[in-house]
């Protein structure tokens, strides 16, 4: 594809069904999209969590396959939208997730919170 150099944003959004990548032009006009299906799993009633290496392939994925399609030459930025609440740990040395990662639709720590809640008199400290 022709392009003056960096013409284009990727932007990611790591979200909870699918990772995608967008290629915007300078002027916001979508060029092209990628997507990789996600899976979650629910090990126990309330619990959903997925995994990490599959979070890490989907993104890499379709960021690689926009940058195939504009040349890196021509990206002037990635942005990266996330599932938020969502949360995972990662080994620093290896890279690897410590374990699944706790999605936002997990309830698992609702007793805690509705404790904490109660016990709060509302000023965050």
């Amino acid at each position: 594809m022709q392009a003056t150099a960096k013409e284009f944003i990727i932007a990611l959004d790591e979200g909870t069904t699918n990772a995608k990548a967008v290629v915007l032009d300078s002027r916001g006009k979508v060029i092209v999209k990628f997507s990789q299906p996600l899976a979650i799993q629910t090990p126990r009633d309330g619990w959903v969590e997925q995994s990490g290496e599959a979070l890490v392939t989907a993104s890499l994925t379709v960021i690689a396959s926009a940058v195939a399609h504009v040349g890196a030459e021509n990206v002037a930025a990635l942005a990266i939208s996330n599932q938020r609440e969502t949360a995972i740990g990662w080994y620093r040395d290896s890279g690897e997730p410590i374990n699944a990662a706790i999605t936002w639709q997990c309830t698992r720590s609702a007793a805690f919170c509705d404790h904490a809640a109660s016990r709060s008199s509302g000023t965050a400290h």
